[in-house]
């Protein structure tokens, strides 16, 4: 038995290998029973400790994603508010963790035409980000660009237009423009640029 204990650490990470390897390939169905067996087994082999339950709840946002490619997004949403519950339960409201959860519900809002509630998850996700970054730091382009992604939805051009300026600014000043994170903050800036005219 080349993976050892199959309710161990090797052989969830092994599951979680496969869901992404056919989720890359689009092999969808495959992705998702892979994914959920991961799931069902790190669920049994962890259980909900502090420093255990993290795994669960990313498996979970996961399986949230591939729920959402093939439409299903009542389970995606299931999944994703277990995923955000774990990580409360175990480290507080707007925890350093929480952030991804709120962006994955964030993003299944919005694909399902609820833009108020994109909104509020954005303005969840700005809260922990503030408390965690200082404005001089490279990852604090994360508050402005989200802050781009509220003032777009609210139909706020001009202010999405300057959220993405300053995102882009921060960016060159603190790891410059031949840095893969400057690179994906000028392809956000531009695609806003683009889609309003500016």
């Amino acid at each position: 038995e080349t993976l050892g204990n199959r309710e161990g650490e090797e052989y969830i990470q092994y599951l979680s290998n496969l869901g992404g390897l056919y989720a890359h390939l689009g092999h969808i169905k495959k992705a998702l029973y892979y994914y959920t067996l991961a799931n069902e087994v790190t669920q049994d082999y962890e259980g909900h400790e502090p420093t255990k339950a993290y795994g669960l709840a990313f498996t979970q946002l996961e399986l949230a994603s591939l729920f959402m490619d093939v439409g299903f997004y009542d389970k995606a949403k299931e999944k994703i508010l277990s995923s955000i519950k774990l990580l409360d339960d175990n480290w507080g409201k707007e925890n350093p963790h929480s952030p991804r959860g709120y962006m994955a519900l964030s993003q299944l809002y919005y694909e399902t035409q609820q833009p108020d509630s994109a909104l509020w998850c954005l303005q969840k996700v700005n809260a922990v980000y503030k408390k965690i970054y200082s404005p001089t730091q490279f990852n604090y382009t994360q508050v402005y660009d989200n802050m781009r992604s509220i003032y777009y939805l609210q139909g706020n051009y001009d202010s999405a237009a300057i959220m993405a300026e300053k995102s882009l600014d921060l960016s060159e000043k603190t790891v410059g423009k031949n840095h893969y994170g400057y690179r994906q903050t000028l392809l956000q800036a531009t695609e806003t640029f683009v889609k309003i005219n500016h």
